[in-house]
């Protein structure tokens, strides 16, 4: 539904708090940020680019669809031609041609024959491969290496794969890992054991996965890979902590300081720091209770971009034929390219057409360490853009305090505003209409970083303009200006 029609429900249970103790517990138990059930997705790695798309499970095997695969990665056409389902590929200047007809395994790539290991599926004018296809099919459509490790959903595009070694030095013991890119893992740790998790960094195994330690501090480490992630498990004979170095290159596993953890500690998520020292360490976030983050210098700049709708839920039926989570979906794909090429990392909450909670969306949202939120809807009234951040009062928080999750946009107040005024003046720049309001719109007062939601309206009278191409390929570069705008004043404050 249009957010102008949004009206947010009060909750009738308090917020509570979860001591940090309980909160590590539970995160090493579930092995991820969120407590809830993870939605199924294939991370794809590509040089300078890193999505997830949703997977659905379909008659025993797991399934993408080719469209929110290809994307990301070049121009795609598709059609309905009687029975079959026919797509047009352009990447590096080729354009490739495939058709596939529902619910049978053969079709056709650049004109030959070529043979599913599943029926492909068609739903709607979607069409939808089994991902244990893609190591085959994907290097005729892409003309490209791929590297496809179909058990834990990950797909490295180009050789975009970096293989973790870890090296053991002496005079102090020490494990470190060295990279040719910066990394941004999560980091949780619970006395002897520390758990670092790559999700947005293409890291995989080396070969030999687990070993077995014979010199303290250490006892073992081992490397896995699953749900879209690469994971590095170390157990230790003292506590263990993971440091940062080289601009975020080089992982260095040591035994802890000494000094005794704050009282308020959870679990630690350091970040790439631009010196030897310890990077800082972010909370991790629950349902319950969320945690304020450290001041942005020293991270990783991420926006997460949250597709409205989705799945079960639609949103507004903007014409007979287009519903609004398309339409939010097409534009947050648009914003994401003009802001990776402007070299700012993306997160996607909603990476395909998938059901997602508010809960859910801001759970996602905080556990991805993103600087900026963003939530993305359309509507058929007025013209332009609109933009919205919660109405909730300012307040100041110590950044190592938990926050009552139902008013955790209270501390980042003033950023979500710059935020909002960067992107107006883009748009007022560019000629674009624009408005500002404050409103309810959820998940906006649980997102513990700039937030703000944004409302695409139509060009002009004809509300079909709103899924114009070239209309939404402006107020993409709109959109992301003013977020790349916004970067020096948020990492100021």
């Amino acid at each position: 539904m249009p957010l102008t029609e949004i009206r947010e429900r009060t909750p009738k249970t308090p917020a509570r708090r979860i001591s940090a103790a309980c909160l590590v517990a539970a995160l090493l138990l579930v092995g991820g940020p969120s407590l809830f059930a993870q939605e199924k997705r294939l991370s794809v790695y590509a040089p300078q680019m890193y999505y997830q798309v949703s997977v659905a499970d379909r008659s025993g095997n797991e399934y993408v669809g080719l469209l929110e695969l290809l994307e990301p990665l070049g121009k795609v056409e598709s059609r309905l031609d009687g029975k079959k389902w026919k797509l047009r590929f352009t990447g590096s200047g080729a354009t490739i041609e495939t058709e596939f007809q529902d619910g049978k395994r053969k079709g056709k790539v650049r004109g030959t024959d070529f043979d599913l290991p599943a029926n492909f599926l068609l739903q709607g004018d979607r069409g939808y491969v089994p991902i244990n296809s893609l190591g085959n099919l994907l290097p005729r459509l892409l003309e490209r290496t791929v590297e496809l490790h179909a058990a834990p959903r990950r797909l490295f595009v180009g050789g975009a794969a970096m293989k973790l070694v870890l090296d053991l030095k002496h005079a102090p013991n020490r494990l470190i890992a060295s990279f040719p890119n910066p990394v941004s893992p999560q980091i949780a740790s619970d006395g002897t054991h520390v758990r670092v998790t790559f999700t947005r960094d293409p890291v995989t195994t080396s070969g030999v996965d687990v070993f077995s330690y014979s010199e303290p501090p250490f006892a073992s480490s081992n490397l896995s890979e699953t749900n879209g992630s690469a994971i590095l498990d170390l157990v230790g004979t003292v506590p263990l902590q993971a440091t940062f170095s080289d601009g975020g290159k080089t992982l260095t596993i040591a035994a802890a300081a000494s000094q005794p953890a704050p009282a308020n500690s959870a679990a630690n998520a350091p970040t790439p720091a631009t010196t030897s020292s310890p990077a800082e360490t972010t909370p991790a976030v629950t349902p319950g209770a969320t945690t304020a983050k450290p001041r942005s210098g020293g991270r990783i700049y991420v926006v997460a971009l949250d597709a409205g709708h989705g799945g079960d839920e639609r949103g507004a039926q903007l014409t007979e034929t287009l519903n609004e989570k398309d339409v939010t979906l097409s534009l947050t794909r648009r914003i994401q390219h003009e802001l990776e090429s402007r070299g700012i990392s993306v997160f996607l909450v909603r990476a395909g057409d998938s059901t997602i909670t508010p809960e859910q969306r801001a759970i996602s949202a905080n556990s991805s360490r993103s600087v900026i939120y963003v939530s993305i809807h359309a509507a058929t009234l007025g013209t332009g853009l609109r933009i919205f951040t919660a109405m909730l009062p300012s307040t100041e928080t110590n950044p190592r305090a938990f926050l009552p999750w139902n008013t955790a946009q209270a501390s980042f107040g003033k950023n979500s505003s710059s935020l909002a005024a960067a992107i107006a003046s883009e748009c007022t720049t560019r000629k674009l209409p624009v408005k500002s309001f404050s409103a309810p719109v959820r998940p906006l007062n649980n997102i513990a970083a700039a937030a703000i939601a944004i409302e695409i309206a139509p060009q002009a009278d004809t509300v079909e303009s709103i899924s114009d191409a070239k209309y939404q390929q402006v107020m993409a570069a709109a959109v992301a200006a003013g977020i790349a705008s916004a970067r020096n004043r948020l990492e100021a404050q």
